[in-house]
């Protein structure tokens, strides 16, 4: 059933590589039990290969997006003392940091969208005071982060604990922060103020 499936997918996305890979995904996650028994093929390991490849692409992607939010907060905190305050601030900064350092997002195909590439959905930045952030904190995340942190795919948290330090973390295609699975730890931008 899935290779009917398959061969279908490849017949009406030929452009699209990453639909057939998410419809490939899809079905052995929403199950063929026949199939999630069957070894895999030949082309199912290719298309594992290249979701992996993609998504490690898009990682890629996003750690250098939380770095360049990192370094324009820096920039911002020397400039005003201080990181952007809840209201206006932070919406101006959520609007400039979205729109002129994040740009896009890397995990959305921008296939359906190829014919007016302003109708992408923006990428998501998100603020959150934590008082009690401290490089011992972000130590112990590295290592597990906090089982709450789930957003959609390539939004970036941007955390503060209002005065010294900066933490900030992307979700990767699972909605989990971005992790390092050769070093198996989560990987984030951070910033600290002596």
């Amino acid at each position: 059933m899935l290779k009917h499936v398959l061969r279908a997918k490849i017949t009406r996305n030929a452009g699209s590589l990453r639909v057939l890979i998410l419809s490939f995904f899809l079905g052995v996650s929403l199950g063929a039990p026949a199939a999630a028994q069957s070894p895999l093929n030949a082309m199912q390991i290719e298309l594992y290969k290249r979701a992996l490849a993609m998504r490690s692409e898009a990682d890629q992607k996003l750690l250098t997006k939380m770095e360049d939010c990192a370094d324009w907060l820096v920039k911002f905190k020397q400039r005003y003392d201080h990181w952007p305050e809840p209201g206006t601030e932070q919406d101006e900064a959520r609007e400039y940091l979205q729109s002129k350092i994040l740009k896009a997002n890397p995990f959305i195909d921008e296939y359906p969208y190829k014919d007016d590439l302003s109708k992408i959905p923006p990428p998501k930045v998100k603020f959150v005071l934590d008082a009690t952030l401290t490089n011992k904190k972000r130590q112990d995340w590295e290592k597990k982060p906090p089982e709450n942190w789930q957003e959609d795919p390539g939004t970036i948290t941007i955390i503060t604990n209002g005065e010294k330090c900066l933490l900030i973390w992307g979700a990767s295609a699972d909605k989990m922060p971005i992790a390092d699975y050769k070093a198996k730890t989560y990987s984030f931008a951070w910033r600290e103020f002596f």
